[in-house]
């Protein structure tokens, strides 16, 4: 049995049990029928599709070039005032950094006319977990870190895993779920419940990526529902 605390039991019931959803968008990147802004002639930044992954990565430290990519994506018939889940695999493929990291963003950005008023996730291969707010500027809403001392075994994919602090491993595809029930943000690694925030719901229709620091990542499907 895994033995990773499980947050909020009510809570835990109701993301396991669900709400009737539709499936309002997903991608598993054999091409780009959904129209990705790719960028491959950029000195400091690359985002491309191959090989069934959207491939992301930023080629310069902050001493070099302090900037960042932001890749947003509107979604037609989703809106982040209703329940929705967001389902992706990813993999972190290497970092030249401070950290090692992937930023998933949700919310209104970059809608002209609009302010963006947006959420930000940031997972940390070492087990954080770090909920960022984005209206006037950023706020830091809250960090946990998932490292526990009772290591456990984790099955994904089919293999097992052995003595893990945590419920992220290195160097493979993990499964990572946002969930937004009512005014509360969970976050499920790998099938399990890690992370539960009281949040202000905004509207919105956009998902995104930031990334800000030398490091490479790579998507192999996304997919999001919404409750009916």
């Amino acid at each position: 049995m895994l033995k990773f605390t499980i947050l909020f039991t009510s809570i835990v019931f109701c993301f396991s049990c669900g709400y009737n959803k539709n499936i309002v968008f997903k991608d598993s990147f054999k091409d780009n029928r959904n129209n990705w802004d790719l960028k491959n002639n950029y000195d400091d930044f690359s985002v491309n599709i191959s090989d069934g992954n959207l491939n992301i990565e930023k080629h310069t430290k902050n001493s070099v070039n302090n900037g960042c990519l932001w890749l947003n994506k509107e979604i037609d018939g989703f809106s982040t005032d209703k329940d929705f889940s967001i389902v992706f695999s990813a993999k972190i493929m290497n970092y030249d950094s401070i950290s090692n990291r992937i930023d998933f963003q949700w919310g209104t950005i970059n809608e002209p006319m609009v302010k963006s008023r947006l959420y930000q996730i940031k997972f940390s291969i070492y087990g954080d977990i770090y909920l960022d707010y984005l209206e006037n500027g950023w706020e830091r809403l809250s960090r946990k870190q998932l490292k526990s001392d009772i290591k456990s075994n984790l099955k994904i994919n089919g293999v097992e895993y052995s003595d893990q602090p945590y419920p992220v491993i290195s160097n493979i595809y993990n499964k990572y779920e946002i969930s937004q029930v009512g005014d509360s943000c969970l976050i499920s690694i790998n099938d399990i419940i890690v992370y539960s925030e009281k949040i202000n719901v905004v509207h919105g229709n956009y998902i995104g990526i930031q990334q800000c620091l030398k490091s490479s990542w790579k998507i192999d499907y996304i997919e999001i529902k919404q409750e009916n």
